[in-house]
């Protein structure tokens, strides 16, 4: 009741200030502060139809506010997944800033992250990659610096003809950010008879990978084994069933990494598994610190971490075959006899209806993934795929592709 009535007050508080911005706004319409922070007080109260035009209006009267107004109109457009207007704004508020308007450390930094991140969306990772190392040599705070440079490394993925050994190479830099970090010691005795590990995301939540880790993180003999998992995502009804599956849990805001691998040494982990690699807000820079004596990445990225101080990358025999690749990973490549990914469908989803090709005498194709995959490559290799299907299969409707952006630049 009280987190209700805390919000109800809050928007008492903000239409109260939208009446008295409106008497102000008849008597100087052409004050551009006015509008913005007439637009600011609709969003808050997630009125993006009034929210909008208000905005509109403040950079027309060139407001002090530009670049931010600019900004938000990014985010709402994106919020509405009209991803081409998220990037003109955001590149406006580039515009607005390279004048020579100064912002606080995080301003810039963020924008170019964002800009990347939709970027990325609309399939233009060359672009995005620009915007994340901008956002790495023009951030002054260790934390946007270290989430740009993840961001860039993700991107590298989905640039078409870019080597292994780049790849390896651009990965490694990443251990330059924790130079100077004075990591753990594993010497005093544990406390404790079973084996304690723990599973660090920011995916406990509504997310594709949780899918993938449900299993992982469940499955396990209790007898011998104590699981504690450490969330650096939000919460929803996903993690409230998942952390009465496990012995412990901690939330912990993924920016404290020095706070975040206190609380895990503290708990005495034996072994700590990372399971967002280079993803948006992963754990990395709290494995830096080696907060547990062994250290494992998996599951979430597909590649290297670029940390000394991670141990083992977890994969099976299929994704990297023995022999193949070990040395494009700092990390001892621990390969699982079978697949790594034991997939948990949604118990709500529908049971099959049995081959809809059989009904329509036709092959219907498909495909839910990330528009950055949508290259030209992949619809060339869609095309000969298409050309293959017999004509009794094919003719009798021509083939059509959707081609739908993803909300989350995952893999």
């Amino acid at each position: 009741m009280k987190i209700e009535s805390c919000q109800t007050n809050t928007d008492v508080a903000l239409e109260q200030m939208i009446k008295q911005l409106q008497l102000k706004l008849v008597a100087e319409p052409e004050d551009g502060d006015l509008w913005y922070f007439f637009g600011v007080a609709y969003y808050q109260l997630k009125n993006n139809t009034a929210t909008i035009p208000a905005l509109q209006k403040a950079v027309q009267h060139h407001t002090g506010y530009d670049a931010e107004a600019y900004n938000l109109l990014s985010y709402i457009y994106e919020e509405l997944k009209d991803y081409v207007q998220a990037v003109e704004m955001a590149e406006l508020a580039l515009g607005v800033l390279s004048s020579g308007r100064r912002r606080d450390k995080f301003f810039l930094p963020n924008l170019l992250r964002g800009l990347g991140s939709l970027q990325l969306r609309l399939g233009s990772p060359r672009h995005a990659t620009d915007s994340y190392l901008q956002a790495v040599h023009t951030g002054e705070d260790f934390g946007e610096r270290v989430r740009a440079y993840s961001g860039y490394l993700l991107c590298l993925h989905y640039e078409n003809g870019i080597s292994n050994a780049k790849l390896f190479a651009e990965h490694k830099k990443y251990q330059d950010f924790f130079m100077d970090i004075k990591p753990f010691k594993h010497a005093k005795p544990k406390s404790k008879k079973k084996l304690r590990i723990g599973y660090l995301s920011p995916d406990f939540r509504s997310h594709v990978m949780f899918y993938f880790m449900y299993n992982l993180l469940t499955a396990y003999d209790h007898t011998a084994f104590e699981v504690i998992c450490y969330s650096l995502g939000d919460s929803d009804g996903f993690t409230e069933l998942l952390q009465t599956k496990v012995d412990g849990w901690r939330t912990v805001h993924y920016s404290d990494y020095a706070g975040a691998a206190e609380l895990i040494y503290q708990d005495e982990i034996d072994i700590l598994v990372e399971l967002g690699g280079h993803s948006c807000n992963g754990g990395l820079p709290i494995l830096a610190y080696k907060p547990a004596p062994i250290q494992v990445s998996g599951l979430g990225y597909v590649n290297t971490t670029g940390l000394a101080a991670v141990d083992y990358f977890l994969t099976d025999q299929y994704v990297d075959p023995p022999g193949s690749g070990d040395n494009e990973f700092v990390e001892k490549l621990y390969r699982l006899p079978h697949s790594q990914f034991s997939y948990t469908g949604r118990s709500d989803a529908k049971e099959p209806q049995g081959a809809v090709c059989i009904h329509n005498q036709f092959i219907t194709f498909g495909c839910f993934n990330n528009f950055a995959k949508v290259t030209k490559e992949v619809l060339q290799v869609w095309q000969a795929i298409m050309a293959s299907i017999p004509d009794e299969y094919s003719k009798a409707k021509r083939p059509s592709v959707r081609l739908t952006p993803a909300i989350y630049p995952g893999f």
